[in-house]
């Protein structure tokens, strides 16, 4: 991934602003998923920085979740709530149910008191989420963010 993120000033002007957008995207996701929420938070900032307003609307909706989840790895416990009532303020009135629990559960898990606790919230997550059939009937979310593979490795811990 450094390669190509040193390379995307050489080449940048090449990349269509979907593409680009798309790979920032990527990049944070895959760097989230495996540990390294440092440098996922650096391509989720590219990616926000550079937004065109009406454009890639749903990339951009899955980009702030996924910037709520990067700063959570990172424990900026302080920042997280300021971020998560920003997020709340621009959701359409349509949300899906998946967004809202991941919102409500990251608001507990801020409130957990040890790590125990905070299992226990990653374990009623999945559970939610399985027994909603949520990866089924909305689908989509899980194509953006998949929270199923997230929690998987935070339950593992």
């Amino acid at each position: 991934s450094n390669k190509i993120i040193k390379s995307l000033p050489q080449y940048g002007g090449q990349l269509s602003y979907p593409n680009q957008q798309s790979l920032f995207y990527l990049l944070a996701l895959g760097n989230c998923f495996a540990g390294k929420a440092d440098k996922a938070l650096d391509h989720i900032n590219q990616m926000l920085e550079s937004y065109q307003k009406n454009t890639l609307e749903e990339l951009h909706h899955y980009a702030r979740l996924l910037q709520l989840l990067i700063h959570y790895e990172l424990d900026n416990y302080e920042l997280l709530p300021y971020l998560i009532a920003s997020v709340k303020r621009i959701l359409p009135k349509q949300t899906l149910q998946s967004t809202h629990l991941l919102i409500t559960r990251l608001n507990q898990l801020l409130g957990a008191a040890n790590k125990k606790e905070s299992q226990s919230i990653y374990y009623a997550w999945a559970e939610e989420i399985n027994q909603k059939e949520l990866s089924k009937h909305e689908s989509r979310f899980y194509e953006y963010l998949d929270l199923q593979y997230w929690l998987k490795k935070k339950n593992s811990l």
